[in-house]
């Protein structure tokens, strides 16, 4: 039987995301580089590229490219969480392109090409040290550090710690690794629902938490707060559940019965001085809670004490249509 023969070989390509730019490369180790490309966009936020440039090992040369897209799609789980960024894979589409003329009125439409090409592509391998390292912030664990965009950013940074949290992802057990992967595709899940979905963004970070329960009986009967209490703290799970709009309510009504709690059929005004601000407020503690757990599983490898809390009895809540005043109080 003729046997294949392993090869190693160099492997490139480009991801983007929505936010700051990425202006210098990070080695995440010695056979894994994330890069800046040549160009960025005109603002500060827009579409951003993120090259990725790998040497890889595989069963010829098919099988050294199978072996980079499954580092893709780690890599993009393990970025996900621990950045809070979307990261896609940059491809090559089709789409309408509208041009307009010096004051600006729209004058043509054409099906044209879209995507991101590399002006300046560096040949082979890179060499640490080319370019200067990217923007980097110590990280308080457990937390996440500045959350969102602060005045005083201008580039995209990383954590302090980004390196040894990619080898302790690396050394996880291969069950480990499933374990956290699937958790993580659940962000990954999460943030393809922003902006439009917003019940089906706050139902799949619940489940990117749930994720991490204990394989076995231990984790049966935890739901999203133990598994915040047991990564983060009873407090933070504590003032989860208090919120107006329980988060593990929410997933229940939207996967058993398909309720959209954020109102998504009902008609959005921009200036509507009536709209209740809970449900934001509870997707902006969510969403930050649950990179907090997917980071604090990685730290742990996993292995954590398991922290209950007391059940609660809930009490009956109103219906999606009667969470904004009568506008029949209107003077």
């Amino acid at each position: 039987m003729r046997t294949g023969k392993v090869l190693r070989a160099h492997r490139q390509a480009l991801l983007t995301y929505d936010g700051l730019p990425w202006r210098g490369e990070l080695w995440l180790d010695e056979n894994l580089r994330l890069g800046p490309p040549s160009k960025h966009p005109d603002t500060l936020l827009g579409p951003q590229i993120l090259i990725v440039d790998a040497m890889m090992e595989g069963i010829g040369q098919q099988g050294v490219t199978a072996n980079f897209q499954k580092r893709l799609h780690e890599l993009r789980v393990f970025l996900g969480f621990v950045l809070g960024s979307k990261l896609e894979m940059s491809k090559f589409e089709r789409g309408w392109v509208y041009d307009v003329d010096a004051e600006g009125r729209f004058i043509d439409c054409k099906l044209r090409n879209i995507g991101y090409v590399e002006l300046s592509p560096q040949a082979g391998f890179p060499k640490p040290g080319c370019i200067p390292p990217v923007a980097r912030r110590d990280v308080a664990r457990p937390g996440l550090g500045p959350y969102g965009i602060t005045f005083d950013m201008h580039e995209e940074w990383v954590p302090g710690d980004i390196e040894q949290l990619w080898r302790s992802f690396m050394a996880l057990p291969p069950a480990k690794r499933d374990h956290l992967l699937r958790a993580g595709n659940a962000y990954l899940t999460a943030q393809l629902m922003w902006p439009d979905q917003r019940t089906a963004y706050a139902v799949f970070l619940v489940v990117a938490c749930e994720a991490l329960k204990p394989t076995g009986k231990t984790g049966d009967r935890m739901n999203v707060y133990d598994v915040v209490a047991s990564l983060v703290s009873p407090n933070e799970a504590q003032g989860l559940r208090q919120l107006t709009f329980h988060p593990q309510q929410v997933r229940s009504k939207h996967l058993h019965r398909g309720e959209l709690v954020a109102g998504e059929l009902l008609a959005m005004l921009f200036d509507d001085h009536f709209r209740d601000p809970s449900f934001d407020e509870m997707l902006r503690i969510l969403s930050r809670i649950s990179r907090v757990c997917l980071v604090e599983w990685l730290r742990l490898g996993g292995k954590y004490k398991v922290v209950r809390l007391p059940r609660e009895t809930h009490r009956p809540r109103a219906s999606i249509t009667s969470r904004t005043v009568s506008r029949s109080v209107k003077r």
